[in-house]
């Protein structure tokens, strides 16, 4: 009786995870902003009353909207779906509670997040393997549950006055984090000669998100001091973004199974994405822009729909409104675009090519004053040279 028990209840607990473990491979990017915003009292040291309460709502709303999209997929095959729906709302609560309580009273996160987040992720990998349900798809869940501890991980053991590039930290003349603290103070771009200022001559869009996102915080009553240190989460959702778009980039190129594991694996493990991750400066949300452009390229390629020429046009625009090295995407995609257009002309198909060169017309509209808005007007106002970048900074 005792093992009937047991048994029911681990066959339940085991398809509570495959629902989680379907939802979050269904929406990827949705999940992975939620546990960075549920991270947001972790960098803070536990210092944040707000950031607790944050994490907890953050998890109630996920475990919520796993219970809906449980209920709405099922409620006309399980009777018990609405029952089920309920516990798993219920429980996301308690977990939340348990969570907060654990982080915000004492103070423990970085060795449970790091040793038990993976012992956790290996623990499942056995598990699965000893049930023969060890799918490919479930083998690169894990990877992303990996890689995205790792990154993690890094932010926590490297505050954010450690190994930066450029940023130099709050209350500096020059640097990434002056550039942040410009936006929040003054609310507007530069209305001087970018080139006096060290590093101010990068395009402003990362800047503008982290002063946003430090603004709201310190809108909820967070110190700037942990405001600044939770810019760390942007980069962090940055980067487990490049996984996640290096994967899909991966499978739309055709590969499968162990090539598939193999390729999201280096990524997941990378080095350079936890470094990245834990740098608030702007490297890693041009990077994931470059990604997002190369990945709608290769949709619209199969696809010829508006929806992902608009796409395109967005990461490049904006990418390079964050950084200008991601003019180099560019040239790629416009290969591909030839080369669609060169097809349709040998094959005198005057309909498609029409189609694509309205396309084009949208893209060229879309991305263009969005990639070359800033280095135009710094040259109109204050006549520096287009893609200006200092050769010597002494």
């Amino acid at each position: 009786m005792e093992r009937t028990k047991i048994s029911n209840i681990s066959n339940k607990l085991f398809g509570i995870s495959e629902l989680l473990a379907e939802f979050i491979y269904s929406h990827p990017i949705f999940s992975a902003a939620w546990l960075c915003i549920c991270c947001i009292c972790i960098p803070a040291k536990g210092t944040s009353l707000t950031g607790t309460v944050s994490l907890m709502l953050g998890t109630a709303v996920l475990g919520g909207t796993i219970a809906i999209y449980y209920y709405g997929r099922n409620k006309d095959k399980d009777k018990n779906s609405l029952k089920f729906s309920v516990i798993t709302g219920v429980c996301s609560l308690a977990a939340a509670l348990l969570f907060g309580y654990w982080i915000y009273i004492k103070g423990v996160y970085g060795p449970v997040i790091l040793n038990g987040g993976l012992a956790a992720v290996g623990s499942i990998f056995l598990c699965l393997a000893a049930k023969n349900k060890l799918t490919a798809e479930r083998i690169i869940l894990l990877l992303f549950a990996a890689g995205f501890i790792m990154r993690l991980s890094y932010v926590i053991y490297m505050p954010v006055n450690m190994i930066q590039h450029d940023a130099y930290g709050l209350g500096s003349d020059a640097g990434h984090t002056a550039y942040i603290e410009y936006f929040i103070n003054n609310g507007h771009l530069p209305d001087f000669d970018v080139r006096t200022i060290d590093q101010f001559y990068h395009p402003p869009f990362h800047h503008i998100i982290a002063a946003l996102w430090m603004k709201i915080q310190m809108m909820c009553g967070i110190s700037i001091e942990s405001a600044h240190e939770n810019v760390q989460l942007l980069t962090l959702f940055y980067s487990t973004l490049c996984m996640i778009l290096s994967y899909k980039i991966f499978r739309r190129a055709g590969l499968r199974k162990s090539g598939l594991i193999a390729a999201t694996a280096v990524i997941a493990f990378c080095p350079a994405f936890y470094i990245l991750s834990g740098s608030i400066n702007n490297d890693i949300l041009s990077i994931a822009l470059m990604l997002g452009a190369l990945y709608n390229t290769l949709c619209w390629y199969k696809s010829r729909s508006v929806g992902r020429i608009i796409c395109i046009a967005l990461c490049i625009g904006l990418g390079m409104f964050t950084k200008l090295s991601v003019w180099m995407a560019a040239v790629p995609i416009a290969i591909i675009f030839i080369t669609a257009l060169v097809r349709d002309i040998r094959a005198k198909n005057g309909k498609a090519l029409a189609g694509k060169l309205g396309q084009m017309g949208v893209f060229l509209g879309i991305s263009v004053p969005l990639s070359f808005y800033w280095s135009v007007r710094n040259l109109v106002r204050f006549g520096i040279p287009l893609g200006y970048i200092p050769v010597n900074r002494d």
